[in-house]
């Protein structure tokens, strides 16, 4: 939670790096985050997975608003999960 809030200001990064990160230079990626929309809202979104654990991070800077699911399973894709706690957020306000 930390991480992500900082990302809104310039603790970890200067406003120069943090554009860059968070502007597509190839389509819709930017510095290590996919950069597109989402059913209206601007989404930047990475996973990570390997043996034995899948992670998922969905930001809605323009939403303020977050999630993250770390797991140490191979199995389920938690980019669905993710999905639906976005969706419960942002489609039912």
């Amino acid at each position: 939670m930390k991480w992500d809030a900082a990302l809104y200001t310039e603790k970890l990064l200067s406003k120069e790096s943090l554009e860059a990160a968070f502007t597509p230079f190839k389509e819709t990626y930017g510095f290590g985050w996919r950069i597109d929309d989402y059913k209206g809202h601007r989404r930047l979104h990475h996973t990570g997975s390997t043996s034995g654990f899948r992670n998922v991070i969905r930001r809605f800077p323009d939403d303020k608003f977050t999630v993250i699911i770390l797991s140490n399973r191979k199995e389920p894709d938690v980019g669905p999960l993710a999905d639906k706690l976005v969706d419960m957020y942002l489609l039912d306000e």
